[in-house]
């Protein structure tokens, strides 16, 4: 990519006003993001002279460096080591969605490649890496601790007792007639509170 082409998008970009929806500013419940007005009579919309500016083609990057990143190199998101292999001379984006330990593994396989990671950098690897190890090891223990609780437990007296249930009674007619006017004289009066 030229590098004056860079320089000259980001000169285009720093003189570029922020867009924002028309009369936003006076009404809290309009967002700022960018809405084209719409109005039969809006000034914004004719373009008349002191009203907010509306995005236009003539504030565009060079096509040439359009979505590039400021290295210069166009970014390819990767999310697998499959789609890494088809990467030739882009820049690498490692997608958001990936994994601490997918992410680490991708970041050491562009590395080999003599690939640009654009979003992370090997610094991220080292630290992502001793933050999982340590995780890991925190897990384990956590397990071994909750095997070796397990056994102590069982032995408690009244657990055995606790875990069976109890039977039920069999109901007649009459009875299951009873509970349930019981339990819609509750429901009534529920309602008219």
């Amino acid at each position: 990519m030229p590098k004056e082409l860079i320089k000259l998008r980001k000169a285009k970009k720093s003189g570029k006003p922020a867009f924002a929806t028309q009369d936003s500013w006076k009404r809290k419940r309009l967002p700022a993001s960018w809405r084209r007005p719409r109005g039969m009579h809006s000034k914004m919309r004719l373009k008349h002279k002191g009203n907010p500016k509306m995005p236009s083609q003539g504030y565009r990057s060079p096509k040439l460096v359009r979505y590039a990143h400021p290295s210069g190199l166009m970014p390819a998101v990767i999310n697998s080591m499959k789609q890494l292999d088809s990467v030739t001379d882009e820049g690498v984006v490692i997608s958001s969605s990936v994994g601490i330990k997918k992410k680490i593994a991708l970041i050491k396989a562009a590395t080999e490649r003599k690939l640009t990671v654009l979003n992370l950098n090997s610094y991220y690897a080292t630290k992502a890496e001793a933050a999982f190890t340590e995780r890991k090891k925190k897990k384990a223990a956590e397990k071994a601790a909750k095997i070796t609780k397990e056994p102590e437990e069982s032995k408690k007296p009244g657990k055995a007792e606790k875990e069976e249930p109890k039977p039920k009674k069999d109901e007649t007619e009459e009875e299951k007639r009873k509970t349930a006017n019981k339990e819609m004289e509750k429901i009534i009066t529920r309602r008219e509170k």
